[in-house]
Parts: C-alpha cells; structure tokens; sequence
C-alpha cells in the first residue's frame, strides 16, 4: 500500500534524480575532449531520460 511516508520519499528520490540529470546536462558542455558521436549521444540520452521521469507519477490509492 503507498502511503504519505512513501509518497514523500517517491517524490523526493524523483526530484533528486532531476537534479542530476540537470547537473550531467551541464557537464556537457565540457565534453571537448571525447569523440563527438558520443558528446552528441549524452544530451540526447539525458533528455530521454527526463522526459521517462517526468512520466512518472504516484498518487495514494
């Protein structure tokens, strides 16, 4: 059963994981020393990855 404790603790760990996608986003930027195909592959990737959480959503039954 999902409670307010568990709930809490989903939306938190969610909000973490945000912001460190959005601290990888920024490393990104420095990325001149890798081959290109992949520095073009890590931004791609972590928007997919933010977009696949921004989908999820809990809710108390």
């Amino acid at each position: 059963m999902i409670n307010d404790k568990k709930i809490k603790y989903v939306a938190k760990f969610k909000a973490q994981l945000q912001t460190g996608i959005s601290y990888y986003d920024k490393l990104t930027q420095h990325l001149a020393h890798i081959p290109q195909n992949i520095a073009a592959a890590i931004p791609k990737q972590l928007e997919l990855a933010s977009l696949r959480l921004n989908d999820i959503h809990i809710q108390p039954r």
